[in-house]
């Protein structure tokens, strides 16, 4: 009676997920990121949308859509990073303080 085929309806488990379960499901998705190397070279890095930034590009400092991304950073959570993207390392500096004028 449904317009639908019955593999496309959605099972009565699925219709009861709400936000914490699409969370979860979002958190295992794998995702293919593009770290580009500060020599030029690019690499693919494979990593769980639920990782930090920390785990999928170890001790790196990264950024992506020009802003850096702390190690704790979790990647399905960072605005415009998808399956696809690519994230740019860049030198640390030195120096720097807590932002207060000298």
């Amino acid at each position: 009676q449904g317009l639908l085929p019955r593999r496309a309806r959605p099972s009565p488990a699925s219709a009861r997920a709400g936000p914490p379960a699409l969370a979860r499901r979002a958190a295992r998705r794998e995702m293919q990121l593009f770290l580009r190397r500060l020599s030029g070279e690019t690499e693919a890095v494979q990593a769980a949308a639920g990782a930090s930034a920390g785990e999928a590009f170890g001790d790196e400092a990264v950024v992506f859509g020009g802003v850096a991304l702390d190690a704790a950073a979790v990647l399905g959570e960072v605005p415009g990073l998808e399956d696809g993207s690519t994230v740019c390392e860049v030198p640390r500096l030195p120096g720097g303080g807590d932002g207060t004028e000298a």
